[in-house]
């Protein structure tokens, strides 16, 4: 009889899974058709930038320490109010033209910006300083883009190119495979991809 009434239950239990239907109500934050935009605040978000250590030939990663990582920092910051945290890269926050340069103000800074680089995607180790800062371009009103120097000064960079006396517009790790970028904060934290125009 015990038998007989366990196989009655669960025949009806997957008769109930296989007509059952569940309501799905999402929060607030998202519309049947949402459309996250380039650029747009979403509160409840963070994100871990993968940058340079992404190699492109390769969508499943070696090294998920260093998003991971990232990501638990945003969380203890933003989730769990650990106010003294460095929980972000440099974030572009300002640009401004500077006569034949223009001049890139960051927030997310932490104890100041570095050109730096990790050994390979399987690294966990931090970055190690190098001397020179690549993956930047800048354009002028032509539209050209071109390789930039670039030299960190402060909180920010400054971006120029011999080829653009006039420029307008600045675009860094702007590729589908950014490998050459490499400022970071010096808590070892990835600048994310940015660019100034919007053509």
């Amino acid at each position: 009889m015990k038998r007989l009434l366990s196989g009655v239950v669960v025949g009806l239990l997957l008769i109930g899974a296989s007509t059952g239907r569940a309501e799905l109500t999402l929060p607030a934050v998202f519309s049947p058709g949402a459309v996250l935009q380039q650029g747009m605040a979403v509160p409840v978000w963070g994100w871990a930038e993968a940058g340079a250590e992404q190699p492109a030939d390769d969508i499943h990663p070696q090294n998920k320490f260093d998003a991971g990582r990232r990501l638990a920092l945003w969380a203890l910051a933003h989730d769990c109010g650990r106010k003294d945290l460095v929980y972000s890269g440099p974030l572009m926050k300002d640009a401004t033209v500077e006569g034949d340069r223009i001049r890139i103000v960051f927030d997310h800074v932490g104890g100041g910006l570095m050109a730096a680089r990790k050994a390979g995607s399987r690294d966990i180790s931090p970055p190690k300083p190098v001397e020179k800062l690549r993956g930047f371009a800048i354009a002028g009103a032509d539209r050209e883009w071109h390789g930039a120097d670039a030299v960190i000064d402060g909180n920010s960079v400054l971006v120029s190119a011999g080829a653009v006396p006039e420029p307008v517009a600045v675009r860094y790790a702007f590729s589908m495979n950014p490998a050459e970028a490499n400022l970071y904060n010096r808590e070892g934290l990835p600048a994310s991809p940015f660019r100034t125009d919007d053509w």
